[in-house]
């Protein structure tokens, strides 16, 4: 596991024509999630953070609360990705307590122990943490 700013992981990740449109593809998607949570996490994971010079996609889990100016507007369908950004757990929180993330460390153990994903052995060994 590893923690960078999204600036560092475009210059690590956005390494070629392929790379880059997915990356855009991420960070329209993260535009949206600007707009709508705070604070918010993000991990992304699977074959984007290999060295693979054409992955398929962007594997990201996300947490956030969304913004109480946002409550109105929001339902689950509001940040659903397009194109080959995939959202494998959104975990959002109404809550008007104190807004504290869980570490993405325990929100990946969470997501990797729910009963389908133990059934097919699913597993994230790998992934990057952008700070915002």
């Amino acid at each position: 596991m590893e923690k960078i700013n999204i600036v560092e992981f475009k210059a690590r990740y956005a390494t070629n024509k392929h790379r880059i449109v997915l990356f855009e593809e991420l960070e329209r998607f993260l535009e949206k999630v600007d707009d709508f949570l705070s604070p918010y996490s993000v991990a992304i994971y699977g074959s984007y953070i290999t060295d693979k010079s054409d992955p398929s996609d962007v594997d990201l889990l996300l947490h956030g609360f969304v913004k109480e100016t946002k409550h109105s507007d929001y339902t689950p369908k509001t940040l659903v990705p397009e194109g080959h950004v995939h959202l494998q757990k959104f975990i959002t929180s109404y809550t008007l307590c104190e807004k504290k993330l869980k570490d993405m460390s325990v929100i990946i153990d969470e997501f990797c122990s729910t009963e389908a994903n133990r059934e097919r052995r699913f597993e994230i060994n790998e992934y990057v943490e952008i700070l915002f």
